[in-house]
């Protein structure tokens, strides 16, 4: 579980080699994480305590792979392939990936290579791809040779895909790309919006809008749970404007 109050003590991960590289999760408090699987062939795992409480700790094991099956995928863009990609993908294998970004932004993916077993309805080799998890609304069922196309999301900010395999004839598999695009136009009764990458640092040189439209006479209330943004010379460098439009 990735949790998003870890004020005090933790333990980061990161996809990469440095203390740079993208997030992956940060966790504390007392429940076992889902395992961890990094996208390259580095990984940080950072523990940070404060001066308060101390607790037992964590142990945790690590291996090598030459294939990775599934994740959440939390990072600002990133790639993710069938297992053994390049080569072809094993039998019998069901991954599943959740691409996941702050509320009220969107996500674009892409696929670069799609190489599975075909077949009507594609009931043998496939990739299932929906918005929000398992039972959400389905974006496509993807087999064959054909490129999927691009696809945005629409009505939340995370992605759900899975890939399953049978026993017989394996393809070459797949490749992906995803990306975060954000700010939007938020329609409904209620939501929530986030900063880019919330609840991690947002990036530098950012600039986004949202704009918020209920139907009918009704007004609009926006309430912050939680704001941390620099605050040096009168927000002369970092800030958050709400603005007022008549339509």
């Amino acid at each position: 579980m990735v949790f998003s109050n870890c004020s005090h003590d933790a333990v980061k991960i990161l996809d990469g080699d440095n203390y740079q590289a993208p997030s992956i999760g940060c966790y504390c408090g007392t429940e076992i994480p889902h395992p961890v699987t990094s996208y390259s062939n580095s990984l940080v795992v950072n523990f940070i305590s404060d001066h308060s409480i101390s607790k037992k700790g964590f142990r945790a094991t690590y291996s090598a792979s030459t294939s990775s099956c599934g994740g959440d995928l939390v990072m600002e863009r990133g790639a993710f392939n069938s297992p053994n990609y390049p080569d072809a993908y094993p039998p019998n294998v069901e991954c599943v990936w959740t691409i996941r970004s702050s509320p009220g932004n969107r996500l674009q993916l892409s696929f670069i290579v799609f190489h599975l077993q075909g077949g009507s309805g594609c009931q043998n080799d496939y990739l299932e791809v929906r918005e929000g998890n398992s039972t959400g609304p389905l974006v496509g069922s993807f087999c064959g040779n054909s490129l999927p196309s691009n696809y945005t999301s629409v009505i939340g900010h995370i992605l759900w895909i899975k890939f399953v395999s049978d026993a017989s004839i394996s393809g070459a598999g797949f490749r992906a790309t995803f990306a975060h695009l954000y700010g939007n136009d938020v329609m409904g009764e209620f939501g929530q919006i986030a900063s880019p990458l919330y609840p991690r640092l947002y990036p530098n040189n950012a600039h986004y809008h949202w704009t918020i439209t209920v139907e009918g006479d009704r007004y609009i209330q926006i309430r912050f749970l939680d704001i941390d943004i620099e605050d040096l010379y009168n927000c002369y460098y970092d800030q958050l404007k709400v603005r007022l439009c008549v339509l």
